[in-house]
């Protein structure tokens, strides 16, 4: 299945991602990965927050953000700007579900890409209003009483992603409230059955 083939996509990366000549046919297979999984992904786990994803959704959404994290990792070069992007517009809704293992993958990945100095970390520091999203994203994983042993890895990456945004940290962070505080106005204002639909 799909989660069997990015475990196996993971896996190549890690042995093979240091080779320049496996570079082309590795960006290919996560070009591919990507543009079936993230942005699809993104909106669907948007319309579960809140209301328990669907366990499909877990596992592939898991699986991906960990195949990204080891490329990030072990081969950058096939990390276009265009891939970085869906995918981080993708750990905005996986911050906000209420397993472990998505804001987990998510927060390994963030903290990742924070501390990178190459091209990899460019869409945070550069795009503000996705940077803002994240944010938004790690202030409610914090909040969530479902992850709280997950806390310290929300807070690390918390810290590691306003250390990354510079002198442009508070603004982030400005807006990251407002963003919090205009869903959860949203939340409220929505009735419990049509919530999931939304």
């Amino acid at each position: 299945g799909v989660v069997d083939a990015l475990h196996a996509l993971a896996s190549a990366i890690e042995s093979f991602g240091h080779e320049g000549a496996a570079a082309t046919q590795l960006q290919a297979a996560i070009s591919r990965a990507a543009t079936s999984i993230a942005s699809p992904f993104a909106a669907s786990l948007g319309s579960f927050q809140g209301t328990g994803e669907p366990t499909h959704l877990v596992d592939v959404g898991t699986a991906y953000l960990e195949m990204i994290f080891r490329a990030a990792l072990f081969s950058r070069q096939t990390l276009t700007p265009e891939l970085l992007h869906a995918t981080l517009r993708l750990t905005a809704p996986a911050l906000r579900q209420p397993s472990r293992d998505l804001p987990r993958s998510a927060c390994s990945l963030l903290a990742r890409l924070a501390t990178d100095e190459s091209a990899c970390g460019l869409p945070l520091r550069n795009d503000a209003h996705l940077c803002a999203e994240v944010l938004a994203g790690l202030l409610a994983a914090l909040a969530s009483p479902a992850a709280q042993e997950l806390l310290p890895r929300v807070a690390e990456c918390l810290r590691l992603l306003l250390l990354a945004c510079g002198d442009a940290a508070g603004g982030m962070l400005n807006a990251a409230l407002t963003i919090e505080h205009a869903k959860a106005t949203a939340s409220a204002a929505t009735p419990p059955s049509a919530e999931r639909f939304s």
